[in-house]
C-alpha cells in the first residue's frame, strides 16, 4: 500500500511537510468541514511558513 500524496510545503524551517490524501480528507471531514480544499491547504501553507504571524493575527483579535 503506498501513500497518496496531495500536497508538499516546505515550512520556515526548511523542512519539507508531506500531506497525504487521507489526512487531508480526515481535516476537510473532522476538523474544516466549511472549507474548500485549497483554502485549508493555504491555511496549512501560512501557518508552516510564518506561524508567528498566525498568532499575532489570532492574538489582536481577542
Amino acid at each position: 500500500m503506498s501513500r497518496r500524496i496531495a500536497a508538499i510545503i516546505t515550512a520556515i524551517t526548511g523542512d519539507r511537510i508531506i500531506i497525504g490524501e487521507d489526512e487531508l480528507k480526515h481535516a476537510m471531514e473532522e476538523h474544516f468541514s466549511m472549507l474548500p480544499t485549497d483554502m485549508i491547504l493555504e491555511l496549512i501553507e501560512r501557518v508552516l511558513k510564518d506561524p508567528t504571524k498566525i498568532f499575532l493575527q489570532k492574538k489582536l483579535q481577542q
